[in-house]
């Protein structure tokens, strides 16, 4: 058995900018809009078995396996994957995958969340895997005759297969009253770092306690747990754009210094901006 890794050691990784799709998704809870923000592909072989194990993967990820096997063990649950398999791992759940020689993998990372901002994929009860022959061959054709963004639509059909139990929730998080919609949507147009609670409802023409009241009530966290997480879900995905630099980074999340970007990123996640780039680096 191999020495099990981190990620920071894992298989190559082709960078690009960001490319997104949004869809609008039809439910019985009603409908929500689906966006798919795709980080990087990662197309891997392997000539020896290799281990590693992703602690806090920020993002999720579809594999498509077109040779040879691999065992991924998500939440407790040893998978194997085969010549023929569909996989997705959503982010959030810590993983540990074994590669064995003669695996090819076609692997893209993407960001999941719905039109209120909110990731979609943690609250997956684990890695989900299918087989299905035609969009197989299909997404394997893309992956070797097209440019990158060919294969957008055939992962998103993928990633929508797999994750369809995500969308009652996500839809269900829009019945709330049309105010909280739209705060929502301008939650999501400001830089997070600079939201304040008592600005916004005093802008909204609300008491800070009853805003605070509200928004737990409807969407069932307080207010500074979910712009904690929005906040480090958007450093996450700015850190993974190579293009920008850190202190780009932290001006565009909304810091007026670099250093509490600093601050904030090593309280949250553990590791500072620069140690997370260097480990997602190789994802």
């Amino acid at each position: 058995m191999q020495e099990c890794r981190l990620m920071d050691e894992s298989p190559q990784i082709l960078y690009r900018n960001y490319r997104n799709l949004k869809l609008d998704i039809a439910t019985e809870s009603g409908n929500f809009e689906f966006n798919c923000e795709f980080v990087c592909p990662s197309h891997s072989s392997f000539r020896e078995t290799e281990e590693y194990y992703h602690p806090d993967p920020p993002i999720s990820r579809l594999f498509v396996i077109e040779t040879g096997c691999a065992e991924v063990t998500m939440d407790g649950v040893c998978t194997r994957l085969e010549k023929g398999d569909i996989a997705f791992l959503p982010a959030g759940h810590p993983f540990q995958a074994v590669y064995h020689p003669g695996l090819i993998c076609k692997a893209e990372h993407v960001h999941l969340h719905d039109g209120l901002g909110f990731a979609l994929g943690p609250e997956l009860p684990g890695m989900r895997k299918t087989r299905k022959p035609e969009l197989f061959a299909a997404l394997i054709a893309a992956f070797h005759t097209q440019p990158d963004f060919a294969a957008h639509p055939l992962i998103v059909s993928a990633i929508l297969l797999l994750a369809e139990p995500l969308f009652r929730r996500a839809a269900e998080r829009l019945n709330v009253p049309p105010f909280y919609r739209k705060l929502m949507t301008e939650l999501n147009r400001r830089p997070p770092a600079a939201l304040r609670l008592n600005e916004l409802a005093r802008e909204f023409g609300l008491t800070r306690s009853a805003l605070g009241k509200g928004f737990r009530r409807h969407f069932g966290l307080a207010f500074k747990e979910y712009q904690k997480t929005l906040l480090l879900t958007k450093s996450r995905r700015l850190l993974l754009n190579r293009e920008l630099s850190i202190s780009q980074a932290a001006n565009e999340l909304g810091f007026e210094q670099v250093f509490y970007f600093f601050e904030f990123f090593r309280r949250a996640s553990g590791l500072t901006p620069m140690e997370f780039r260097r480990r997602s680096g190789k994802l």
